[in-house]
Parts: structure tokens; sequence; C-alpha cells
């Protein structure tokens, strides 16, 4: 119910997802300052340059290879100098920004598809 105090009790966030085209939990893990182990097949892993917001795995991953990625993630010092970098980059993908972003593209297609014209 209350996401902030998951990702605050939490040292790394995990979300091995098979497909997800932008897991919004991926920024807000970041924004809390944990590093994320995700898989290509997040559109979120795009964001995440590896070993310094978090891991990124191929396909889909064993238990091994999601064990091996906590692992890397379980020294408190190198969290630690991660969780600056987390936080920067969730800051420069604003949810305020996404959605207007997201709004011009869709308005766009519907313009070129029907003449529609959104006022704002």
């Amino acid at each position: 119910k209350d996401a902030e105090v998951c990702y605050a009790a939490s040292d790394v966030y995990v979300l091995p997802t098979l497909y997800d085209p932008f897991a919004n939990t991926t920024l807000e893990a970041l924004a809390s300052g944990l590093p994320v182990i995700t898989t290509t097949s997040n559109g979120g892993s795009e964001l995440i340059s590896p070993g310094v917001h978090g891991t990124v795995l191929d396909g889909t991953p064993d238990g091994d290879q999601i064990a091996a990625a906590l692992l890397d993630w379980l020294p408190a010092d190198v969290r630690s100098a991660a969780r600056d970098a987390t936080r920067n980059l969730a800051e420069e993908h604003p949810a305020e920004r996404t959605a207007r972003e997201t709004a011009a593209v869709l308005d766009s297609v519907a313009a070129e598809k029907s003449g529609y014209t959104r006022h704002h």
C-alpha cells in the first residue's frame, strides 16, 4: 500500500520481467536510491547504465543469473556509491514530463490520422 516505505526498507530492486514496455516501478526504485536489476524486456532498462544504476540481464534470466547480480550489489559501499547516481537519473525523467511528452505523441498521431488538434 505504501510503496515509499517498501523502497526505503530495500537495498536493491529486482524486476526480472518477461515483458514490460516501461515499468514505472523502475523509476520509483531509482528515485528511492536503489540499484535496479531488471531485464532487457523492461523498456526502463534503456535508462540504466550497468554497474552505475543497476544490472540489465539479457533474455529470460534464471535464478543463478539473478543471484549473481544480487551478489554484485551486496556490498554496502557499492550500493551507497550508486545512491546519488540512481536518484539523479530518476530526476531526469519526472512523471509530469513523461505524461506531457506522451500526450504530445498521442496528439500528433491523432492529428495525423483524423485531422484532430488538441488545444492546450
